[in-house]
């Protein structure tokens, strides 16, 4: 879906993340990833089949979970907890182990997500739209 949707926008997305910062999104021209020059830095990507294990994640979670976050703490511990959306990116995306240090890109992945319809983006939260629950 996310595929189609970025397509038909020319593969150019403007997403806003809950604290209304602006980021554009782009799709690869391979249809592979996500990149941005703005939210992700110079070498960090999304994988556009990443998004199939998140949004089966949440929906796994009873179609509501945690979005945690990495950024002051080591996969597994503190704001990364298993049960957090951080948690399973860093782990099942990422590849991190426990312990060790892991990007965070959950607030535009929130964004992403939202601004595709797809799930409703909330501060802590991200809960998945009713008619995508049993998708």
């Amino acid at each position: 879906m996310l595929k189609k949707y970025y397509i038909a926008n020319c593969k150019r997305i403007i997403v806003t993340t809950l604290r209304g910062n602006k980021h554009e999104i782009c799709l690869y021209k391979d249809n592979k990833y996500f990149y941005s020059y703005t939210a992700l830095g110079d070498n960090n990507v999304l994988y556009l089949s990443w998004f199939d294990g998140i949004v089966e994640f949440i929906r796994q979670n009873g179609g509501r979970v945690e979005k945690g976050n990495c950024r002051n703490s080591k996969v597994g511990y503190g704001g990364c907890t298993q049960g957090t959306l951080c948690y399973y990116v860093a782990t099942e995306c990422y590849g991190h182990k426990i312990g060790e240090s892991s990007f965070d890109p959950i607030f535009i992945i929130s964004a992403i997500l939202e601004n595709a319809g797809i799930c409703k983006n909330d501060r802590g939260y991200i809960q998945i739209k009713s008619e995508f629950l049993n998708f």
